[in-house]
């Protein structure tokens, strides 16, 4: 059985034991068994391609084989600096864009809203740290989340997105408008009420 790393021979299992190679790379760090290759303090330069080839004897009959896998190592902290940005100003009936960045490889990005995942719809968008509200609606305001994550770490920032109203639409006007003359109907009765109780002890007077 050998086993490479990125074609270079690591080591070999022959006749029950070891033979480990000097690599410069993993020097002090391989082990290999009947079964596995070991590596000891994995470093992110150990990141590749490692291929077993396995040379059975003569006498089994069987072929020779080999397999190659990819090895991916990532650092402790590998998520790091999540940033979120709204806009300043973000009015109702227009686009909104939330960028969320951050450093790190492999990174996965989940968006929230007041404490609930966010899911894509008609009028929501999410392209890795891109979120697109178009168009924006009053609902929209409140607290976004993102949360940036891969295998080893996760790190979240959140901002508060605040949505300016346009205009009022036309069933608010054709409600503000009726409250309003229903206001000044009821005022001038109260005034014709009070009017009338004024001239009536005049009268009980006289």
């Amino acid at each position: 059985m050998t086993w490479l790393y990125e074609g270079v021979t690591l080591g070999l299992f022959v006749g029950g034991s070891p033979e480990i190679n000097d690599v410069a790379q993993f020097r002090g760090r391989v082990a290999i068994t009947a079964t596995q290759l070991r590596i000891a303090s994995a470093r992110l330069g150990d990141a590749g391609t490692y291929t077993v080839e396995v040379v059975p004897l003569a006498s089994t009959g069987l072929t020779p084989n080999s397999r190659s896998v990819p090895l991916r190592v990532f650092g402790k902290y590998a998520v790091s600096g999540v940033a979120l940005s709204v806009p300043s100003v973000a009015t109702e009936g227009g686009n909104i864009t939330l960028t969320c960045t951050s450093g790190g490889t492999e990174l996965t990005f989940q968006w929230g809203k007041d404490g609930a995942a966010i899911a894509e719809d008609g009028r929501i968008a999410i392209a890795g740290g891109s979120l697109v509200i178009n168009p924006g609606q009053r609902g929209d305001a409140g607290d976004y989340t993102c949360t940036v994550s891969n295998p080893v770490s996760a790190l979240a920032a959140t901002r508060r997105l605040t949505v300016f109203y346009t205009c009022l639409d036309v069933g608010e006007v054709v409600g503000i408008v009726i409250g309003s003359l229903l206001l000044l109907l009821i005022l001038v009765l109260l005034i014709v009420l009070l009017v009338c109780l004024v001239l009536r002890r005049r009268c009980k007077r006289l």
